[in-house]
């Protein structure tokens, strides 16, 4: 009898649980985080030249204010700031720094992905973007490679 009671009361936790998620699965399908603006476009891989990337959190076509978005590098770099809020228009704006191709590290194109961390209610369940930065070598100018002659006369 112990047990029986136990496994209800779990029983109901996990259902209660999946509700919740469900909840806020169908509530995320109202918001979209779209990709105004990259600059520029394509970035340079030289670790130093900022992009700036916008983006737009609408709930129905209506701007949203105040959510936070976290943005994510999958493969290379950095952001200035990783959370940042939406302003009066729905609209963050990210920077975000390239990494440094080298020989080491081959240049590659960068995907961005950033969520809304205040769309959900319940469980986190966040409305997201991934996109793809196309990235292209450096001149080989202040943060180009140097030899050795060159760093050390």
């Amino acid at each position: 009898m112990k047990w029986s009671k136990k496994l209800i009361a779990l029983f109901a936790v996990v259902v209660l649980l999946l509700a919740c998620w469900g909840y806020d699965a169908l509530r995320v399908r109202e918001f979209s985080v779209e990709l105004v603006e990259a600059t520029p476009s394509p970035a340079v891989a030289d670790g130093q030249t900022p992009v700036s990337v916008t983006l737009r959190v609408t709930r129905g076509g209506e701007p949203c204010s105040g959510h936070v978005l976290l943005g994510k590098s999958q493969n290379g770099g950095s952001f200035k700031a990783k959370r940042v809020t939406t302003d009066g228009d729905g609209v963050a704006r990210f920077t975000y720094y390239p990494y440094l191709k080298s020989r080491l590290n081959e240049l590659t194109d960068v995907t961005l992905t950033f969520a809304d961390e205040s769309n959900s209610v319940l469980i986190a369940v966040p409305a997201r973007l991934t996109c793809t930065l196309e990235m292209v070598e450096g001149d080989g100018g202040p943060g180009g490679q140097k030899t050795n002659d060159e760093m050390f006369g």
